[in-house]
């Protein structure tokens, strides 16, 4: 009987040890569960700062090149008015420039008309020549020359444009009847040539040969001849021709 009894009571103890083996079992996983799943919200958690982190810095870094940008805006509309304002200045200036060319063209002409009629004067002053060619013997023609080409030797270069092979040759074969040396050297470089043939003296003692030279161009060419003084260093004698086509 008392052997059934402690039979009875070690089933009931190993019952119990069994069933708080169980409640302790379940409530250890229910506890590493608990800490894995504060592991992994832990980690969740740290995962969102660094990502917060990561696009907070995005976020300055687009602040930085925004207000970078809009500098560099502000800068390209400052120097875009400065290169408005600079280039209204630089077409004023360019009007005026213009203004004073057309002015001084207009002192130009007026200065080649004054010249042309005064060349045109000079050369009805100046005696007819060639008129007594027939009383002269016949075994010695004899050349006419202009009164300055006789008294004093002129030394005259002659720079040619749009003149065609055939009127040089006329101008040279005209002007050594008349007793003239001439040359038809090469342009200079940079040298620039007038609108309209010009003879041009250096010297005031050779005017009166330099409005011979007009009065016998024009003749050769039948066209109106300028007269103008230049302001070259050339020789006292030289004379230089413009010779200009049509």
């Amino acid at each position: 009987m008392s052997e059934g009894k402690f039979a009875g009571s070690s089933q009931l103890v190993a019952m119990v040890l069994a069933s708080a083996a169980l409640v302790i079992s379940v409530a250890s996983a229910v506890v590493n569960y608990r800490q894995n799943h504060l592991a992994n919200l832990e980690s969740s958690l740290r995962d969102t700062k660094d990502q917060l982190q990561l696009a907070h810095n995005e976020m300055s870094d687009m602040k930085l090149k925004t207000i970078q940008q809009l500098v560099d805006a502000q800068v390209a509309i400052s120097g875009r008015d400065k290169l408005t304002e600079e280039n209204s200045q630089l077409k004023e200036e360019l009007d005026s420039a213009h203004a004073r060319i057309e002015m001084l063209e207009a002192q130009v002409r007026s200065l080649d008309d004054r010249l042309s009629r005064s060349g045109a004067a000079a050369a009805n002053k100046l005696p007819v020549v060639g008129k007594k060619e027939a009383a002269l013997p016949a075994a010695a023609p004899a050349v006419d020359k202009p009164a300055a080409v006789a008294g004093r030797a002129v030394d005259i270069d002659i720079y040619t444009s749009r003149v065609s092979s055939a009127v040089q040759k006329k101008v040279a074969d005209g002007l050594k009847a008349k007793g003239y040396a001439s040359k038809f050297p090469a342009l200079p470089a940079g040298m620039g040539l007038t609108s309209a043939t010009t003879v041009f003296y250096y010297d005031q003692g050779y005017k009166d040969e330099a409005e011979s030279l007009v009065a016998v161009l024009g003749d050769i060419v039948g066209g109106r001849v300028i007269l103008r003084k230049g302001t070259s260093s050339y020789p006292k004698n030289k004379l230089i021709v413009h010779l200009i086509g049509g």
